[in-house]
């Protein structure tokens, strides 16, 4: 066996790697379902481990993918993130990067 095989199995019994089978995506009606009325994400602990576990159906990323970056706050309601985003479209309207839409 060469070198490189006894490298990963020593990594694998030090860290204690799990491979475990991906699971379920996020579905669109997941995501829309965990919102309460006033656009605050209900059971944050859930839906993330969900995620975490199977990752977020291409349909949805667009729309996840900010929550998960830090751009819009697990607890923010609709009306916030739509403050943070036109804020955030302000910022970068001034720094003249918009010249390819």
């Amino acid at each position: 066996m060469r070198a490189g095989v006894f490298i990963i199995r020593g990594l694998i019994q030090k860290y204690q790697f799990e491979f475990t089978k991906r699971k379920r995506v996020l579905s669109p009606q997941q995501w829309e379902s965990s919102f309460a009325p006033d656009g605050r994400i209900r059971n944050r602990g859930k839906l993330l481990k969900r995620v975490r576990r199977g990752g977020v159906d291409p349909s949805i990323r667009a729309e996840v993918w900010p929550f998960l970056l830090g751009v819009y706050g697990l607890d923010t309601t609709k009306d916030e993130r739509d403050v943070i985003r036109t804020q955030n479209r302000k910022k970068y309207e001034k720094l003249g990067i918009n010249t390819f839409f």
